[in-house]
């Protein structure tokens, strides 16, 4: 059986935009991989809808512009890195499905720790976009 997404394994996740009329561009979906269950403020609401699912699980999520800081957490910095949001939408609505679910590395583990207890990221040199 596959493994489920719990703390501190290497999660890698599709993720698509979903435009006003709910259809997404497959060939937009983007990959992002982080260690679950690693930032130091504990887990946004984004990753607690995750939890104990498998690959191939796939959740929708629509975020209002004033919630997406506390329901993305630290993640909210690669994601707009990542789908080319350099201004936040009024809606952020995904797609997003569980490619892979992976023991992280103790490098992987230790370097996500460390981003969070810094700057919360990688201090401009994680290229994701937040220096």
């Amino acid at each position: 059986m596959a493994q489920s997404v719990t703390n501190l394994k290497k999660v890698t996740l599709s993720i698509s935009l979903v435009d006003s009329t709910g259809n997404q561009n497959a060939a937009e979906a983007e990959e992002l991989s982080f260690v679950f269950g690693a930032a130091s403020e504990g887990l946004s609401p984004l990753e607690a809808a995750l939890t104990d699912k498998h690959v191939g699980d796939s959740l929708k999520m629509s975020i209002p512009q004033q919630e997406m800081h506390e329901v993305c957490g630290h993640l909210l910095p690669k994601l707009r890195h990542l789908l080319g949001l350099q201004i936040l939408p009024q809606v952020l609505s995904l797609d997003i499905t569980i490619k892979r679910v992976e023991d992280a590395s103790a490098r992987e583990v230790v370097k996500a720790v460390a981003a969070s207890v810094g700057s919360g990221c990688g201090g401009g040199s994680c290229d994701c976009g937040c220096s």
